[in-house]
């Protein structure tokens, strides 16, 4: 149970690249986008686009104190991915390529 708008979950492994890495927002111009159909709140575009702006984010464990994000540290996101698949709520799990194998049953 949670009071956050959002849930953010990585795995303990990724916890140190993520106090670590530079990561930048690339605003891009919204006209040249449409959402994408096979995935709720992304959008997607055909074309080339040039950025707008680009802004480095700085502390992300501090973006998400900011925004009100709860951050959730798991050993492994299977257990996370097969919640959010079985609710009834909007969720993005596009990096799971990049997760630890499915832990035996």
């Amino acid at each position: 149970m949670t009071t956050a708008r959002r849930v953010h979950g990585t795995e303990l492994a990724w916890l140190e690249r993520m106090r670590t890495t530079a990561l930048y927002r690339y605003d891009l111009p919204a006209a040249a986008f449409e959402p994408w159909a096979a995935a709720s709140g992304q959008w997607i575009t055909h074309q080339d686009v040039e950025p707008v702006s680009v802004t480095p984010l700085g502390d992300l464990l501090a973006a998400h104190v900011d925004g009100g994000i709860e951050l959730r540290l798991a050993p492994s996101l299977w257990p996370l991915h097969d919640l959010a698949v079985s609710g009834a709520w909007e969720f993005s799990i596009v990096r799971m390529a990049n997760a630890q194998p499915r832990p035996p049953a």
